[in-house]
């Protein structure tokens, strides 16, 4: 049964292989050129050759040799159909062909077909029948998958091999970019694909665009538009990779546009290999493109054996029977064959060589499975024995990989011109190289042909540029992104700017956005629509604009927003509805008219409701007639609530709710009735004000000075706390929005400032009158006065001490303690603002007049406390007044004696800080920083010159004025200040304290530069004078001098520390030299050197002629130089004065100037006579006060001098000592003191005196004037303290022993010690007891010839030993109640001059003073005629 099935087997395999075996062959020969199916018969033939001898003879041996071809090998038939490049016709034919549906027998094999397009249908087909597969032409990437694809084989490469070929080409010349334009289908695609493939894996640098090209339509027009995209991409170079018959279209359609020139460089796919064996005159030299490798050594055979081939071999009957040529679905062309035949091998293409082994491949496959006895009718078989079948070709070696493609290399051929070629002709196909696929590798011939026709290894520089649409990133042009733009050749791309858009890339400019749209961000890449409420009026819109107020946009995209109209406006910006149309806020609706604009003080709400009035406003509410007509009011905020028009606060009533209701008092901005209860505050308050005023007026006085300093300490912080909450109230009248609970507190200042609206007067008065409330706060300080009047004269009738000066002390207390509240009270009716609708009221007319009255007191306290401060320093001075100095002790004694102006500079400075909340009123941006400036100036003052007395005041008030800082700058933010209103005069005010910054430092480095350069002042007046016989006269004129002029004094004891220097400053720095001459000064070589550089340099100089002094003849200016030591002379010599310059200046002196008479006795004001004479003969400016000083101390009467001073007043130089003496000891103290020269002073100034002050001399007990003086101290009455002073270095106390006294003798015979001899009996014991008081207290020194600096010192010292007097103001008050029990006709009746006994003696004055508005007295360093003093001199010389 076997043997039966093998034999039956095998009988049916003989009877198939006894028949014919077919190989299909199919290729669109009927659309294109038919050269392939001229080599496929060709092949044919030349099989033939191999069994049919004719045909051996006709055409030759067989190029092709089948080692031992089996016997049923020519039984192999060839089949040929067409495609017509159509995927339809193509299957058609196949399943023809495969199922032998014709009738004939099925296929073994295909060849073909021509385009991968209509080849890799057919191979789906193929795999399903199992039929081998193999194409000449194919080359698509897919079909080297042979899960898809697996009886798909072919003699070519594929596409991803070109595709290296031409990547190399990119990579072998570094082009930056590439522009490939592809058609639409298999071929182009994919090996565009291939390509950005390879351009992700070997070369990312590169930039490789595509421009498609559809296949659909295939026009001229299309084809430009191509073109056109592809050179808007920016890249000079061209990669073309068309097929299917595009590459004709689009290279007429580049170069119609202008991309075959040379300005570009093409490189095509094999699609161009017609170039090879075409018309070149069109084609540019320099164009390349690749082609297959597809001639083997057999090439020659081959085409010798076409050269052979005539027509009928192709298309003869015979043939048309033998290969179903006229079975084919189109009908071939005839003449096509024809002239593909005359061409001869020129029209060869690199698919015919490859078509030839195609089917040489079949045959010699077939053949060896005939030779193994296996069927070639099994598709597997015949495909495995393909896959293994090796032979040269005419287009060399061909094989077959695993995925059934052919390996084998490509040609870069270069159009060239004719002569490069070495050919004639313009333009020829030339091969310039060669590109491995079995090594990767690109080799280059020689040079090429660039289109711009240079020649060369490497392209044009000028095509490696980066043309528009790309940009230069890391030498390779990159395609511009989207969002960018690339004008060109640029090293990146430039971001589109707001506005603008770019939506696609390799974009060279980016568009603006159109109106309504807009691009809010840099690099967009599209504009979006403005949504509704929002538009964009203008083109490059960056963001869209919302809709004003009154306008609005229901759509997107608006380019302009929609009016409201009728004067609305919008609630918000950006509507989006009608709707939403309405007045806007601080506008109302008028009916007829629409919104009108609110009103000042009014309060307007957005929307269709009337207005309403705001806090601190009132309006009368509108009519029905007049709905829109408002007058507005301003007021209080607390009295005038906001609310609906007409509001007012809780029992107010009355225009603006000015007035409370009748019986009503005021109560946080309303009002509230009175009941019983109400009175009870305004009887606290006047009995609280009557006890203070009672306490004041009927207060005992301390014993104590330590009580006193007590006293003193709680009358100043007293004080200080009723100016800070005066202050503090002056701040609550700022434009402060105080919140709680600090409003409440301040609110408990109010009393302080005299509102009296807390005591509740209106239920007193029974209305709420503002006339009578403000009669109350401006009568209240001077109901006080009068009180303290009337207490005055009940003290004058009690016989106290003193009412009126204890009257005018406490009326002024009250007036200063309470100066801001009465300055601010009268300033509140100006601290006004205007109403919005501009009027006013009569009553706040009649309060300005009031005002304007009342503003009388505080200038009169103003004027009456800087009358006394500017007299202070001269009554002072001179000891006049002290006394009336006491009367306003409520204005020093506080301070100070150096500070005693500090009490005026308080009320100055309290009357600017109530000044402040009415000048300010309208702009209250000022009045934070003038209020600042204020206190830190008084904090300054007060911090530099601590002028309280007491140590815990001055600290109260810094703490005081630190708090009062800390409030204002803690209330700034509380500030109510119209922030609309233009704030240029802040920013100017502004600018003082910031230029101030610099300000201190440019004056220090000013300063010390002047100090550097400028030269040394000079000295107004240079004392020459004897030490021994008038040191201390001009220790005196000095004193007096400072009193009346600001001009420095030279005296030596206070400026000179060396000698040597001291005609130096006669020289440099003097202007005037004043000779003291007092007869021992002529003899002084020192004075004689400073009289003669004075004479030398041509120095004013004035002759002071004193008592004593006798002018010297020639004779003993002769003798006179004889009294000098060889040392003296030598002095003189060393500075260049010569015994002849002595001589010559005494003469000068004594005979040539004028003197002036210095009376040093007599009454005091005589000395400072002789200083305003001399200041006008020095031609020295005085101060304004001089004719105040001469006229005070002319009508001085010191009989209520409390210390006495004496000493040996017959001695000139003691005298003046002892009126030093006592000036320094009245400024120490304050206390008045006076110089006894006489025993009848003694007797009328010792009632009222409590010390006695005897100065030390030598020889003191040898005055017999002394001892007059010392006799009538001890009299009835007080017992005078005695304090002795040392004045004298040389001074020795002796015993008590009267023998050393000088002695009278008496007419009897004895002798006494006073000039009147009947005294002796009974004064010697007197005598002797005063003597006694002397030698028995400790005395304390007194230097004469010390400095000024000294001097002062140890009055200090001394001052001490006046105990009574440590405290002034305590003293004071002492005095005045111990000098009530003086007999009244002791008492000094007033203070006009008392006539010196001496005076009568002394030389009559006649000074005549200018008017000090004349410029020879005022006017500094102006000189004055000498004529102004009119004077006679009754002295001898």
């Amino acid at each position: 049964m076997q043997i039966l099935s093998q034999i039956m087997l095998w009988s049916y395999f003989v009877a198939r292989i006894s028949s014919a075996i077919v190989v299909g062959a199919l290729g669109g020969w009927t659309r294109f050129e038919p050269d392939v199916l001229v080599a496929l018969i060709a092949a044919d033939l030349d099989f033939r050759k191999h069994t049919e001898p004719v045909i051996r003879e006709k055409y030759g041996t067989a190029i092709i040799d089948i080692p031992e071809m089996h016997e049923n090998l020519s039984s192999v038939a060839l089949w040929i159909g067409t495609t017509h490049a159509n995927p339809l016709v193509g299957v058609a034919t196949a399943l023809d062909m495969m199922l032998g549906l014709d009738g004939h027998e099925p296929v073994v094999g295909l060849i073909g077909a021509s385009t991968s397009s209509v080849s890799t249908p057919i191979a789906t087909m193929s795999a399903v029948q199992k039929v081998p597969q193999i194409s000449f032409s194919a080359t698509s990437l897919t079909l080297s998958n042979k899960d898809l694809y697996p009886f798909f084989l072919r003699t070519l490469p594929p596409d991803s091999l070109q595709a290296l070929a031409l990547w190399s080409w990119i990579e072998t010349f570094e082009v930056p970019s590439v522009t490939c334009i592809y058609t639409t289908e298999a071929y182009g695609e994919q090996l565009f694909d291939a390509l950005k493939t390879l351009q992700q894996i070997e070369g990312p640098s590169v930039s490789l665009v595509g421009q498609p090209l559809p296949l659909e339509g295939r026009s001229a027009e299309d084809a430009r538009r191509v073109a056109r995209g592809a050179k808007e991409m920016g890249s000079r170079f061209l990669l073309l990779l068309t097929g299917a018959g595009m590459s004709g279209l689009i290279l007429q359609a580049m170069l119609e546009e202008g991309m075959l020139g040379p300005e570009w460089q093409v490189l095509a796919s094999d699609s161009l290999n017609f170039l090879r064996t075409s018309s070149l005159a069109e084609m540019p030299a320099g164009l390349m493109y690749f082609d297959f490798v597809a001639r083997g050594p057999l090439f020659s055979k081959f085409q010798d054996l076409w050269s052979k081939l005539e027509a009928e071999d192709i298309t003869g009957p015979e043939a048309t029977e033998r290969y179903r040529l006229d079975q084919m679905r189109e009908a071939l062309n005839h003449s096509k064959i024809a002239h593909v035949l005359a061409d001869h091998w020129r029209s060869l293409s690199s698919y015919t060589g490859f078509a030839f082994d195609a089917y040489y491949a079949f045959l010699i496959a077939i053949n060896q499975l005939l030779q193994g006895g296996v069927s070639p009718t099994s598709g597997d078989n015949l495909l495995q024995e393909l896959r293994r079948t090796k032979f040269a070709g005419v287009s060399g070696q061909v094989s077959f990989d695993e995925n059934g493609d052919r390996e084998t290399s490509y040609e870069l051929w270069n159009l060239q011109h004719a002569e490069a070629s070495g050919s004639v002709g313009t333009v020829v196909a030339v091969v310039g190289g060669k590109f491995s696929v079995s090594s990767r590798n690109f080799s280059l011939y020689g040079n090429l042909t660039w289109m711009d026709g240079r020649r060369g290894r490497k392209p044009p520089r000028s095509l490696m540029e980066c043309g528009p649409g790309s940009y230069n990133s890391g030498g390779r042009c990159q395609t511009c992104p989207k969002g960018m733009k690339c004008p060109g050749d640029s090293s990146t791309f430039l971001v589109c700017p707001r506005g603008m858009f770019a939506n696609t890339t390799g974009s060279i400019d980016c568009r603006p956005c159109s109106p309504g749209f807009y691009a809010g961000f840099v690099g967009s890449e599209i504009c979006h629509p403005c949504p509704r409420g929002f538009h964009a009026p203008e083109p490059n819109a960056t963001e869209c604009i919302p809709c004003a107020p009154g306008t609005y946009m229901p759509f997107l995209g608006g380019v302009a927003c929609l009016p409201c109209g009728k004067k609305q406006q919008t609630g918000r910006s950006g509507a989006t509805n009608e709707s939403e149309c309405e007045c806007a806020e601080g506008f109302y609706m008028c009916e007829g008219e629409g919104c009108r604009a609110c009103l000042e003080g009014l309060s307007c709400a957005a929307g269709l409701e009337p207005p309403m009035q705001k806090k601190g406003y009132w309006t009368q509410a509108p009519s029905a007639v007049h709905q829109c007509e408002f007058s507005v009011l301003q007021c209080r905020e607390l009295e005038c609530p906001a609310g609906p028009a007409g509001t007012c606060a809780p029992g107010r009533e009355g225009l603006a709710c000015n007035n409370c209701k009748k019986n009503h008092y005021p109560f946080y901005g309303g009002c509230k009735a009175c009941t019983g209860r109400d009175f009870v505050p305004f009887i606290l308050f006047m009995i609280v004000v009557v006890s203070v005023l009672l306490a004041l007026s009927c207060g005992n006085r301390r014993k104590t000075n330590q009580e006193s300093l007590n006293v003193l300490t709680a009358a100043a912080v007293t004080g200080q706390v009723l100016m800070a909450v005066q202050a503090l109230g002056s701040l609550r009248e700022l434009a402060f929005a105080w919140p709680e609970p600090v409003k409440s507190v301040i609110d408990l200042t109010r009393l302080m400032t005299f509102n009296f609206d807390i005591i509740r007067i209106s239920c007193i008065y029974g209305s709420d009158d503002p006339i009578l409330k403000f009669l109350s706060q401006l009568l209240f300080c001077p109901l006080g006065c009068v009180f303290f009047c009337l207490m005055g004269f009940c003290a004058k009738l009690r016989r106290q001490a003193k009412p009126l000066d204890l009257t005018v002390n406490r009326c002024g207390m009250l007036l200063f303690a309470f100066f801001l509240s009465i300055t601010l009270r009268n300033l509140i009716p100006f601290q006004c603002v205007p109403n919005p609708d501009g009027s006013t009221s009569m009553d706040h007319a009649l309060l300005v007049v009031l005002a304007i009255v009342g503003l009388l007191q505080p200038f009169f306290v103003l004027t009456w406390a800087t009358y006394a401060t500017c007299a202070f320093p001269s009554r002072l001075a001179s000891g006049t007044g002290l006394r009336l100095v006491h009367r306003y002790r409520f204005l020093f004694h506080r301070f100070k004696p150096e500070c005693f102006y500090y009490g005026l500079f308080l009320l100055y400075r309290n009357g600017v800080i109530a000044l402040l909340p009415a000048v300010l009123v309208e702009v209250p941006q000022f009045q934070i920083p003038v209020t600042g400036i204020v206190l830190l100036a008084s904090l300054v003052i007060q911090v530099r010159k601590y002028p309280w007395r007491t140590s815990e005041a001055n600290y109260v008030e810094l703490i005081l004025t630190l708090f009062l800082l800390v409030i204002l700058l803690g209330a700034a933010p509380l500030l109510e200040v119209d922030f609309d209103a233009p704030s240029s005069l802040l920013g100017w005010l502004l600018c003082v304290p910031v230029i101030g910054l610099f300000v201190p430092a440019l004056l220090a480095l000013w300063r010390a530069v002047w100090s550097r350069l400028k030269r040394q002042q000079k000295f107004g007046i240079f004392l020459c004078h004897h030490k021994g016989g008038a040191g201390s006269l001009c220790r005196l004129l000095k004193m007096k001098l400072a009193r009346h002029s600001s001009t420095r004094v030279f005296l030596d004891c206070d400026q000179l520390e060396n000698l040597d220097f001291l005609f130096d400053v006669v020289q440099t720095s003097t202007r005037t030299l004043v000779v003291v001459l007092t007869p021992e000064l002529l003899r002084r070589v020192w004075c004689a050197g400073e009289i003669a550089t004075a004479y030398k340099h041509k120095i004013n100089t004035v002759p002071l002629v004193c008592e004593g002094f006798r002018v010297l003849n020639d004779d003993g200016l002769q003798v006179l130089p004889s009294l000098w030591s060889p040392e003296q002379k030598q002095v003189l010599a060393n500075y260049g004065i010569s015994l002849e310059d002595v001589n010559s200046s005494y003469r000068w002196l004594l005979h040539e100037l004028s003197p002036l008479k210095m009376h040093r006795f007599g009454p005091v004001w005589k000395r400072d006579v002789a200083a305003v004479e001399l200041l006008v003969r020095c031609g020295l400016p005085m101060s304004a006060t001089s004719a105040q000083i001469l006229a005070a101390a002319r009508r001085h009467n010191p009989r209520g001098a409390r210390i006495l001073i004496t000493s040996c007043i017959t001695d000139a130089e003691a005298l003046s000592t002892c009126e030093v003496f006592q000036d320094m000891l009245q400024v120490q103290l304050q206390i008045e003191c006076a110089v006894v020269q006489s025993s009848g002073q003694m007797v009328k100034w010792r009632p009222f005196a409590y010390y006695l002050v005897v100065l030390l001399f030598r020889g003191i007990f040898q005055d017999q004037r002394l001892m007059q003086i010392l006799t009538s101290a001890d009299g009835s009455g007080r017992v005078l303290d005695l304090v002795t002073v040392v004045a004298d270095s040389h001074f020795d106390f002796l015993g008590l022993n009267m023998s050393s006294f000088p002695k009278t003798t008496t007419e009897d015979g004895r002798t006494s010690n006073f000039d009147s001899p009947k005294l002796y009996e009974f004064q010697q014991p007197v005598v002797e007891a005063a003597f006694r008081r002397l030698l028995n207290v400790v005395a304390l020194p007194f230097s004469p010839m010390a400095s000024d600096g000294l001097q002062t010192k140890q009055v200090a010292e001394i001052a001490q030993r006046f105990r009574r007097y440590k405290d002034p103001t305590a003293a004071t008050l002492l005095d005045a109640a111990d000098d009530l029990l003086v007999p009244r006709g002791e008492r000094p009746e007033s203070e006009d001059v008392q006539a010196s006994p001496n005076e009568s003696e002394s030389s009559i004055y006649l000074l005549t003073l200018p008017s000090f508005e004349s410029p020879g007295i005022v006017s500094g360093g102006e000189a004055h005629s000498p004529d102004v003093l009119e004077r006679s001199w009754s002295f001898s010389m």
